[in-house]
């Protein structure tokens, strides 16, 4: 969990200006705001940003996965690129993200590079009302167009993987613990393997933290692994938080940790 320094601020009502009002540069597109779409459109006509989400968080034999959601696929799957199922997870995973954005009445921006094909997203919740659990009305709405975890198609990994994503649990604590009050939830931040390192993340964050600011509102973030940490440090965010990832009845078998920061 991180955040940058600023104080904590009572909650609005309405977000002043608007994300829908935001200047842009010509690159970067809001691929979602709250009331300009249904959730399946937030899916299915965001289909590209899934695959980017997707591919950036799968890894490949060049880029690194992120970290989590590795450490969630676990020794089955770990290092195997080409392995079809790591894409089946991820996107499922993706899809779970995007409607959870959408329940969350959050936003979502997107880079173009030049050649107009979609390079990077990030994925952000206005909580302005402070950290809450997801309903019980909207899990029923994400499961209806996500829809469960494809175990069938996960095969062998598909227990221990189930295993693993229930002790993600931990992260949500440290995230009301630190961050209780009115914030931004950088839920996401995602770039495609082969446009990594050229700005794309820097552009969308630094967006995010003019936009935050506008409203004087903090905001929070988990990232995973020490080299993320220094991207994100590089922003101004500080960190307020440790967390290690176990799975102590891991099916796998599998001693591996994970730490989020």
């Amino acid at each position: 969990s991180t955040l940058p320094s600023g104080s904590r601020v009572k909650s609005h009502a309405v977000l002043k200006p608007t994300v829908s009002e935001l200047r842009l540069p010509q690159d970067v597109e809001l691929l979602f705001a709250p009331g300009l779409q249904s959730m399946k459109h937030v899916v299915k006509g965001n289909s590209q940003a899934v695959g980017v989400m997707s591919r950036s968080f799968a890894g490949t034999d060049n880029t690194a996965p992120e970290r989590t959601m590795d450490w969630v696929m676990g020794p089955w799957l770990r290092g195997r690129w080409e392995d079809r199922r790591r894409k089946v997870f991820m996107d499922w995973m993706a899809i779970w993200t995007f409607c959870m954005c959408y329940v969350k009445q959050g936003f979502i921006l997107g880079a173009y590079d030049l050649d107009k094909i979609l390079r990077a997203v990030v994925v952000v919740h206005p909580l302005l009302n402070g950290w809450k659990t997801c309903s019980s009305v909207d899990l029923v709405k994400i499961l209806s167009l996500a829809g469960e975890p494809p175990t069938k198609a996960l095969g062998d990994a598909c227990h221990g993987i189930l295993a693993r994503l229930e002790s993600l649990a931990v992260i949500d604590d440290l995230h009301r613990k630190q961050c209780p009050g009115p914030h931004f939830h950088v839920k996401v931040m995602a770039v495609d393997p082969d446009a990594q390192g050229i700005g794309f993340c820097s552009k969308l964050m630094r967006l995010v933290s003019d936009y935050s600011e506008s409203l004087r509102l903090p905001i929070y973030l988990e990232a995973s692994g020490a080299k993320n940490l220094t991207i994100f440090e590089r922003f101004g965010y500080q960190a307020a938080g440790e967390v290690t990832l176990a799975c102590f009845k891991d099916p796998d078998g599998s001693m591996d940790a994970a730490e989020v920061v």
